[in-house]
């Protein structure tokens, strides 16, 4: 059987009457849960927004940080294929300047190790999730890189500088036929026309035909030298001279610089010639040695003639 329950509610001021009413039980009791049920309810959306309030904001800060790391991956990825293309430049300038002056080449066998698993770490590191230690991981390798891209810099430029002595040594190397001709006289002990050791060889040419120094060097003589009529004599440095006899005029003085190639002399016979030709000796250390050994020689096969 459903019961009342009376409610009194009884004023301060005197002057009004105290107030009751009756409510079912089970209406009392309904009220009270939903009160109690709807605090709870509100309770539970506040904390639950709140929750979802903090997961936005972390999600939000994860997102800036993942956008952050994904530009230095993307500028660290893009400063790596640089690095890698100036590596790689550079190792092949060294290795064709190595084989083309006969030089031994470097082991790149590491290098290209590295290259490709740097290719393939760079792919990896794109594909996965985004953390520090990946970060971490392309800067080391931008920094083995740059130390690689040094070294081959400076082996470069030591054979820059290597290039640069060879192609001043060879300048005054006397390497090029001073005339072109026929050799009537050998190097060597001969007995005619006249006996004893020869120091050069005769070559013969038309009376007048331009002489050409054979290397650049400072004319140390230009005039008559006894048997040898009207002669040069060019130092080269390293101990070389040459010298150009049987001339019928000569083009430059002494103390001139004169280049490789330079026309200095006209083709005579003056002296001891029983024809116009060009006698011409190469003088190592003061010493005649054959101009054969010299004549077309290149840069590359000059170096048989410095040991």
């Amino acid at each position: 059987m459903a019961r009342d329950i009376t409610f009194i509610i009884v004023p301060h001021s005197s002057a009004k009457g105290v107030v009751n009413f009756k409510l079912r039980e089970w209406l009392v009791y309904s009220i009270l849960f939903v009160f109690f049920a709807s605090i709870v309810l509100v309770g539970s959306s506040v904390v639950y927004s709140s929750m979802l309030a903090r997961k936005l904001i972390h999600y939000r800060i994860m997102l800036q940080v993942n956008e952050e790391q994904k530009g230095k991956i993307d500028y660290f990825s893009g400063e790596v294929g640089q690095l890698k293309k100036a590596l790689k430049e550079l190792v092949d300038r060294d290795t064709e300047l190595r084989r083309l002056l006969g030089l031994r080449l470097k082991d790149n066998k590491t290098l290209n190790q590295m290259l490709a698993a740097s290719k393939q770490s760079s792919q990896i590191s794109l594909l996965d999730n985004i953390t520090n230690y990946k970060i971490d991981k392309i800067t080391n390798e931008l920094s083995y890189l740059n130390e690689n891209v040094k070294q081959s810099r400076e082996s470069l430029k030591a054979l820059y500088q290597t290039v640069s002595y060879l192609k001043s040594r060879f300048a005054v190397t006397p390497s090029i036929w001073p005339i072109y001709g026929r050799i009537v006289s050998g190097f060597g002990y001969r007995y005619l026309p006249w006996r004893g050791m020869h120091t050069g060889i005769d070559i013969t040419a038309w009376y007048g035909n331009p002489v050409r120094v054979a290397a650049s060097g400072v004319v140390v003589y230009s005039g008559w030298k006894g048997g040898f009529g009207k002669t040069i004599i060019i130092d080269h440095g390293y101990g070389l001279q040459t010298l150009y006899g049987h001339n019928s005029k000569l083009l430059v003085s002494t103390g001139q610089k004169v280049m490789k190639g330079q026309i200095i002399s006209q083709v005579g016979a003056t002296g001891f010639a029983t024809g116009p030709h060009l006698h011409y000796e190469i003088r190592k250390n003061g010493y005649a040695v054959s101009p054969m050994r010299y004549i077309n020689l290149d840069i590359f096969t000059a170096n048989r003639v410095w040991q």
